[in-house]
């Protein structure tokens, strides 16, 4: 992939995640770096595709769907895998995602929670006990 369409791509996906152009300057080098080790070996894809496992909330459903996706030769799979993985591990550019997802959640009138904290407090309410009243005026 070259320079041009890696810059172009990173800079409509921060555009539209609503995080600084400077941030994606720095992201657009890097992963130029990233693609560029990827030409060169595919030890980088393999494991991208473990540190995403790692980090995702269902490692299995991950890496069944990218088996799946695989085996039917899905075009720039395992760069979209190394770009992906690059995000998970730098601190600064998920950061900077988190805070434009989290402002744009705002705007649009939405709360950010998550899985463990609606557990929890599935968990809390399936412990408490209502009294009749309280239950009507669930139901």
């Amino acid at each position: 992939m070259s320079e041009f369409k890696i810059h172009h791509h990173v800079s409509e996906l921060f555009s539209l995640l609503g995080i600084s152009k400077d941030a994606a300057e720095r992201y657009t080098e890097t992963l130029g770096q990233s693609v560029q080790h990827f030409i060169n070996t595919q030890v980088s894809a393999s494991s991208a595709v473990r540190i995403l496992a790692e980090n995702a909330p269902d490692p299995q459903a991950f890496l069944s769907k990218y088996d799946e996706l695989k085996s039917r030769n899905v075009r720039d799979l395992d760069p979209l895998v190394v770009f992906l993985s690059g995000l998970v591990e730098d601190e600064e550019v998920r950061k900077a995602i988190e805070s434009g997802s989290r402002s744009k959640m705002k705007e649009e009138g939405l709360s950010f929670t998550t899985v463990p904290s609606i557990v929890s407090e599935i968990e809390h309410a399936a412990e408490t006990k209502l009294s009749k009243d309280q239950l009507n005026e669930v139901c």
